[in-house]
Formats: structure tokens, C-alpha cells, sequence
């Protein structure tokens, strides 16, 4: 008897341990070293997420690979230290698990904005006309009008899953999350 009363406590410690560190995911841009640029096909770690470093689609549809992004300071996506500024590429996230909720500061400051959830890929003009429901979960959008900071905070019942990211007919791996765009920085890219 005491073996099975042990095995459920262990089962769920272990169910509690998952789910805090699903929930204890701050992509802050603090471990890359300052003024570091990416190109699209880098990968690189932060907070023990991988990101790698995608083709962006521009607001007329056409795809380019010859964007880059950088590990800067200046609080322009209104976080704390470090951020990255993402011109003409996407970042896409593999956050190791699946999660509920994901929120993130932006500053935008001219081009179009990419994101896919789930799948489900947008490109718009600014954070502002993301829809209100992407992948599956509602999209909640502070600011994002252009030319502003603000943050996206994404929730709902359905899991963030992994899928597929394609550019021009070429997979560039499976991915949680993607976002970019051209004068674009990006920090504190919270899980819950």
C-alpha cells in the first residue's frame, strides 16, 4: 500500500514540477552578447529557448532572405536591457513544450509585421490589424497602430503546437511561434 500512495505523490510532483516549468519561460535576449547579428538560417539560444532566424514575407507578398537581426539596447520595445531589432526576417521560436499563453513587447517603427500561430500565418500591416482570434487563441494587442510600443498577448484553450515553417516551397524546420518584421524590436517573450 505504501508503494502505490508513493508512486501517486511522485506522479504528482512530477506533473507539478512540468507544469512550473512550462510556466517559467522569459525570452529576455540578456544571454547573446551585445551588438551580435543573425542571419536568416542562425539559430541561437536565450533563456534555453532555441530561435532560429527565417525568410520574412513583405507587404507585398514577396519573400526575401537577405534580413538580418541584432542584440541591442535602448528599450524601444519598452522591456529592460537587451532586445533585438528584426529587420526583414522572422524569429521562430521552439520553446522546447507546448504553452497557453504567450505575450511580448514590440516596438514597430515602419515596414509590415509577419506572425503564425498554430499554423495559421498573417501578414499585416501593423500589430494593430492582427486578428482577434490567430491559431486558435485570442489576440489581444496594446498600441501596435505603427511607429509605437506595445505588446501581444495570445491565449486561449488551444495548445501552442509545433508546426511547419515554409518560405518559396523550402521548410526551415518546426516552430512553436514565429514573428518579424523590418524596423522591429522584440523583448520579453513570456510562457505561461
Amino acid at each position: 500500500m505504501k508503494s502505490k500512495r508513493k508512486s501517486t505523490v511522485v506522479k504528482i510532483a512530477v506533473g507539478l514540477l512540468v507544469s512550473v516549468i512550462m510556466v517559467a519561460c522569459l525570452v529576455d535576449f540578456e544571454d547573446p552578447a551585445l551588438n551580435t547579428i543573425y542571419y536568416v538560417g542562425d539559430t541561437f539560444t536565450d533563456s534555453g529557448v532555441t530561435i532560429t532566424v527565417l525568410p520574412f514575407q513583405w507587404g507585398n507578398n514577396t519573400w526575401t532572405s537577405g534580413g538580418y537581426c541584432k542584440i541591442v539596447t535602448g528599450g524601444s520595445a519598452n522591456g529592460s536591457g537587451q532586445e533585438i531589432l528584426v529587420n526583414n526576417v522572422n524569429l521562430g521560436f521552439d520553446f522546447g513544450s507546448e504553452m497557453q499563453e504567450l505575450s511580448y513587447k514590440f516596438g514597430e517603427y515602419g515596414g509590415n509585421i509577419n506572425t503564425e500561430v498554430n499554423d495559421d500565418f498573417v501578414n499585416v500591416a501593423n500589430f494593430s490589424n492582427l486578428p482577434a482570434v490567430l491559431g486558435g487563441l485570442n489576440v489581444t494587442v496594446v498600441n501596435g497602430l505603427g511607429n509605437d510600443a506595445g505588446t501581444v498577448d495570445l491565449q486561449g484553450t488551444v495548445p501552442i503546437a509545433k508546426f511547419d515553417f515554409s518560405a518559396n516551397g523550402v521548410s526551415y524546420g518546426e516552430f512553436h511561434f514565429v514573428v518579424g518584421g523590418q524596423e522591429l524590436l522584440i523583448d520579453d517573450v513570456n510562457t505561461n
